[in-house]
C-alpha cells in the first residue's frame, strides 16, 4: 500500500476541513480512513484520520455518524499515547 497516498488524503481533508468545507472533507477522510484501517488497523493515525472525519461530520450537523467515530479515535489513541511522535 502506497503510504504516501494516506499523507497527501490525510493533509487534503484537514485542510478542507479547516476551511469548513465539511462536504469536500468527509469524502476524502472517509477514503483515508477505509485504507488505513485496512492496512494499518492499529497505528494512532488510523484513530486520529477518525477524529478528523469526525469533525467533517460534525460540521454537517451529523452528530449521529460522528459519535463512534469521536470515540474510537480519542480511545485507540489514548492506548497509543507513547507512539505518537512530539
Amino acid at each position: 500500500m502506497d503510504r504516501s497516498k494516506w499523507h497527501r488524503l490525510a493533509r487534503v481533508g484537514t485542510a478542507l476541513a479547516g476551511l469548513r468545507k465539511w462536504s469536500a472533507a468527509g469524502p476524502i477522510l472517509r477514503e483515508c480512513l477505509a485504507l488505513r484501517e485496512n492496512a494499518a488497523p492499529d497505528v494512532w493515525s488510523t484513530f486520529d484520520t477518525g477524529a478528523r472525519l469526525c469533525a467533517a461530520l460534525l460540521g454537517r450537523k451529523w452528530s449521529a455518524d460522528a459519535e463512534p467515530l469521536l470515540v474510537a479515535g480519542c480511545e485507540g489513541m489514548k492506548q497509543r499515547e507513547k507512539t505518537i511522535p512530539p
